[in-house]
């Protein structure tokens, strides 16, 4: 069963309270913004298929960096700054249009989703590791990963009413789903203070 006792730590709340906004966010935008691309805007298929590859490329890339960033400035700051990021990268998706562009309009919120993305991943699956006693560590890992797919869940089941449409309604249902994303990273961003600060701790796992 799961202890109550994990929920007595602020950092541990903290991170999954911002993970399960983060993510939430981050799955409307992968769901979204291919959808958008080719029934909206009547971009190619193929297109729409490779768009996310910056995605694969800044989290190899700026991943390992982020760990740096923990150490020099603290657990807190890469995940404010990914959450802001990601905000900023939702709110550029607002001026997409049925005459989008894959450079024009598409590139630069899903290059800031990425960076943001990358920027937040690595410290806060090593926050949740260290927030508790090493031998909750696994369960701490595990409810982390169980609120991110439940984040997840939870806006797919809101968009419902986006997919369905098409034409116009289709991108005023878009832009309104993408304006929520926004709030709901600048939300995961305040939960960042809740997490109590520190210095940067790596996750060492018992022999």
């Amino acid at each position: 069963m799961l202890p109550p006792s994990l929920f007595a730590s602020r950092s541990v709340v903290g991170a999954n309270l911002f993970t399960a906004l983060l993510y939430g966010a981050f799955t409307v935008m992968l769901t979204l913004i291919p959808f958008v691309m080719i029934r909206g805007a009547h971009l190619p298929t193929l297109v729409a298929g490779l768009a996310f590859i910056p995605l694969q490329v800044l989290i190899a890339v700026v991943s390992p960096l982020a760990g740096m960033l923990c150490r020099r400035f603290g657990r807190r700051l890469p995940l404010f700054a990914g959450g802001a990021v990601v905000a900023l990268g939702c709110a550029m998706t607002l001026s997409v249009g049925s005459n989008a562009t894959y450079w024009a309009d598409i590139f630069r919120p899903i290059l800031l989703l990425s960076l943001g993305m990358s920027l937040a991943i690595a410290p806060l699956t090593t926050l949740v590791l260290t927030s508790v006693e090493s031998d909750r560590a696994g369960t701490a890992s595990g409810v982390n990963s169980a609120v991110s797919r439940a984040g997840s869940l939870f806006a797919i089941a809101l968009l419902g009413g986006v997919l369905q449409q098409g034409g116009p309604q289709l991108f005023s249902g878009f832009h309104m789903a993408m304006a929520v994303a926004a709030v709901a990273c600048v939300l995961a961003t305040l939960a960042v203070f809740i997490i109590e600060p520190g210095p940067h701790v790596d996750f060492i796992p018992r022999d």
